[in-house]
């Protein structure tokens, strides 16, 4: 398995990638999935691809603007802020992007 540790770039390179490419400012990073997310390529874009989906989802369906709002925030909590390595962030993303992208 891939654990949080073992990016697939350097450290430097990662971390210029991702600052890019995360939907939140990386040097505010406070819980461990926020970190791990911060210390990896994939899961940042990962990240910024959700949020674009998110955003996108909130300006095309402003009917159902509180919905989708509630529904991230239930995601954040309960599915993304309590992973603690790569994977589950990785399958939490996956779904996410999977539910948004419907």
């Amino acid at each position: 398995t891939v654990s949080a540790t073992q990016a697939p770039e350097t450290a430097t390179s990662a971390s210029e990638h991702m600052l890019s490419n995360a939907s939140f400012d990386c040097s505010k990073a406070s819980i461990e999935a926020e970190k791990i997310i911060c210390s990896n390529a994939d899961l940042a874009d990962a990240d910024g691809i959700m949020a674009k989906l998110y955003k996108d989802k909130l300006n095309g369906e402003p009917s159902n603007r509180n919905e989708i709002m509630h529904e991230q925030r239930e995601w954040l909590v309960n599915k993304r802020n309590i992973c603690s390595d790569y994977n589950c962030l990785k399958n939490a993303y996956d779904q996410r992007i999977d539910e948004l992208s419907r």
